[in-house]
Parts: C-alpha cells; sequence; structure tokens
C-alpha cells in the first residue's frame, strides 16, 4: 500500500545487460501512453524485442549514447524490427560508419551501420509520450557522447560509472575533456539524480560528486 501522498513514478526504467561487454540496453516507457524507447541497442536483438513486448512497450525512437560497437551494434536490426526511428549524435558519426570495422576488431563479425533519422545536439530532447528527457552532449569517452535527463535521472552512457568513468584510450576519447564534461555538465544537475551508467550498477550524481576516485571531491583527475 502506497503512503498518503506517495507519487506513481511516470516512468518504467527496464535495464537489459547485453552481449559479450555486459553493456546496459535500457527500456524506458512511458506509463500514462505505453510509448517508449529503447536506449543503445548495442545487441541481443531477440532478447530485446522479447523485453520491449513483455513491457508493452510502444517504441517510438531508438537512442544511441555514442558509437562504440556495444552500443549500437543492432541498432540496425532494431531500427527494422520496431520501424522505430533512430537518434544519434553527429560527432560521433564516424564511428557508427566504421562499425563493421569495430566488429571485425573485435572478433564479432561484420556490423551494420543503421540509418540516423535525426541528429541530436546539446539542449535538444527526447520524447515519448508525456516524458521528455533533455540532452546533454558530454564528449570525452568519445567526441558524440550523450547523455539522457530527465524524472530524476541520468542516463550516462559511457561516460559516468559508479567509482568510475569512461575509457579515454578508445577512438576519439580524451581525458581532460571527459572530466570537463563531468564536472560542468553532469555534477550540476543535482545530488539526488539517479545516474544509469552504460555498465555497471547505478548511483547518484552526489554519491559520485564526493568519492569518485577520478573526478570526485580530492580526486585528481584520470592521472594521463
Amino acid at each position: 500500500m502506497k503512503g498518503k501522498g506517495a507519487r506513481t513514478p511516470r516512468m518504467r526504467v527496464v535495464t537489459i545487460p547485453v552481449g559479450p561487454f555486459v553493456m546496459n540496453c535500457t527500456l524506458l516507457r512511458d506509463e500514462e501512453t505505453g510509448k517508449g524507447i529503447v536506449l543503445d541497442p548495442g545487441d541481443e536483438v531477440e532478447t530485446v524485442a522479447r523485453a520491449v513486448e513483455r513491457e508493452k512497450i510502444e517504441v517510438v525512437a531508438l537512442v544511441g549514447t555514442h558509437g562504440h560497437l556495444d552500443h549500437v551494434g543492432r541498432a540496425a536490426e532494431l531500427k527494422e524490427a520496431f520501424g522505430a526511428p533512430f537518434l544519434f549524435h553527429r560527432e560521433d558519426r564516424w564511428l557508427l560508419e566504421h562499425l563493421g570495422e569495430q566488429g571485425r576488431m573485435f572478433g564479432l563479425g561484420a556490423l551494420r551501420e543503421a540509418s540516423v533519422d535525426r541528429w541530436l545536439e546539446q539542449g535538444d530532447r527526447v520524447e515519448f509520450g508525456s516524458i521528455s528527457l533533455d540532452v546533454i552532449h558530454a564528449p570525452g569517452h568519445s567526441p558524440g557522447s550523450i547523455c539522457l535527463l530527465g524524472e530524476g535521472r541520468l542516463f550516462a552512457g559511457d561516460v559516468l560509472f559508479q567509482g568510475s568513468v569512461g575509457r579515454v584510450d578508445l577512438w576519439g576519447g580524451d581525458g581532460a575533456t571527459l572530466v570537463r564534461s563531468i564536472k560542468e555538465r553532469l555534477f550540476p544537475v543535482g545530488d539526488a539524480v539517479v545516474v544509469h551508467p552504460g555498465h555497471g550498477p547505478q548511483t547518484t550524481i552526489g554519491e559520485e560528486r564526493r568519492s569518485n576516485p577520478f573526478v570526485g571531491e580530492g580526486a585528481r583527475g584520470l592521472g594521463l
């Protein structure tokens, strides 16, 4: 029984770890309308499709937080499966265009590039039903890395993790840029905001601001 005045969440969040890199593909559903999005369609097409059906989500868009294969490797197949547009940041276009090469480098075979229907920019919004999430451009892990913010949650891709940050030794990574993105664009959203990273468990902005060994209080950066 809900307590007096308890607020029913407007957005359902379903996390599905997929693929050999155990990436968090995330389904977001507006509880009022049933409309939703697939965030980071990286792998396991059938697993994701079954989850969408189980959660009764009408997929209106697929969103990639950045262009590494574990996050967008199956965007083309899932776009076809749901008949939904693919949203992405232009600065990671090169990575998307070389998705097949990424797959071969990691022994995963050829991956198909998904065509982009809408290029996202800082300050844009991703909307589904009554839900509107703000796009935060947070480069550093990759040039076009984005996060989505709304409903008290931050979907951080590979920018910020529980007790860690995204790698900067991959294509387009830059340590100083990543630290700046986190401190200037993510930390100001508020300590109470729950962070859903692209890998691993959720955390909060406050916890990472206080104790993250790379970007938290007293940290000395990435040591690069």
